[in-house]
């Protein structure tokens, strides 16, 4: 593995594991189970969000490039 995408998994994961920990504590009032179920639940929509953005853009501009 290349240390450029080695360097972008990390960052991605600290971003993911930043949400995580932002809802988690937004959480805080209930159960810390159900706190950190939210926190996790969060940073997969944000990745969820993040690969359908990445596939849009792969489409669109491997799209043009064919053209």
């Amino acid at each position: 593995m290349r240390a450029a995408a080695r360097r972008g998994g990390a960052i991605g994961t600290a971003g993911l594991a930043a949400v995580a920990t932002a809802r988690t504590e937004a959480l805080a009032a209930a159960t810390p189970v159900l706190a950190t179920l939210g926190g996790l639940h969060a940073a997969m929509l944000v990745a969820g969000v993040v690969c359908l953005a990445g596939a849009v853009l792969a489409v669109v501009l491997l799209g043009r490039s064919s053209q």
